[in-house]
């Protein structure tokens, strides 16, 4: 994480696309929003900036690209509701086709589903363990079976 200062280096944070690299479309939404001061965050910051922003420290996260926003989803710390209870919006510096109309309706609805699938996949995971571990120990029966009987 890199801070910036200036008169809202504390209220603004943004999550560039590449570790240490300032994107050129973050330094352009910075300028449109006369934003003077940030603290940044790299992709391996993602567990730092779920705890800031729950914490109250950012009125703002700004990603580089959706890519950007949907990475930090998928490692499950882009909570968007606790987010937004603690009072950030989210935005994007490169908007999706379309543009901004209702874009914080339809970032919520990504990162509800990026969760469920998380949620969805951990419980397939968990099936998928559970049964390899039966098959694991039933071969292990079976091979302490069959020596005993070699004997």
């Amino acid at each position: 994480m890199a801070q910036q200062g200036g008169r809202n280096s504390t209220r603004c944070a943004i999550r560039t696309s590449r570790p240490a690299e300032r994107d050129r479309v973050l330094v352009d939404y910075l300028a449109r929003h006369a934003i003077d001061g940030v603290c940044e965050f790299a992709p391996h910051d993602d567990d730092e900036l779920d705890e800031k922003v729950q914490a109250g420290h950012f009125d703002r996260v700004v990603f580089s690209d959706i890519e950007a926003l949907l990475e930090c989803a998928w490692k499950g710390y882009l909570p968007y509701r606790q987010w937004r209870d603690a009072g950030a919006t989210i935005d994007l510096a490169t908007l999706p086709a379309g543009g901004p109309e209702n874009l914080q309706a339809w970032l919520e609805a990504i990162c509800e589903a990026v969760a469920g699938v998380r949620k969805h996949e951990r419980r397939r995971q968990t099936i998928g363990a559970l049964i390899l571990s039966i098959v694991a120990l039933a071969a292990m029966a079976a091979l302490f079976f069959a020596s005993s009987l070699a004997r």
